[in-house]
């Protein structure tokens, strides 16, 4: 596992796609294959939820 320092560090010079793909990885635990399976109908930006669909365990 990276320090905190390190992971700022790197999450700040990626851009576009791979840079939100990479913060939402870290900050939620997700699996990268649950991620890219996300659809814009699973996020709920008004509630700050997303809902994720056939995941792991059920």
């Amino acid at each position: 596992m990276l320090p905190r320092v390190k992971v700022t560090r790197l999450l700040s010079v990626m851009e576009d796609t791979e840079s939100d793909l990479a913060r939402l990885l870290y900050g939620t635990g997700m699996p990268l294959m649950e991620a890219l399976r996300l659809r814009v109908k699973d996020v709920d930006f008004d509630r700050n939820e997303i809902t994720i669909r056939e995941g792991k365990g059920g």
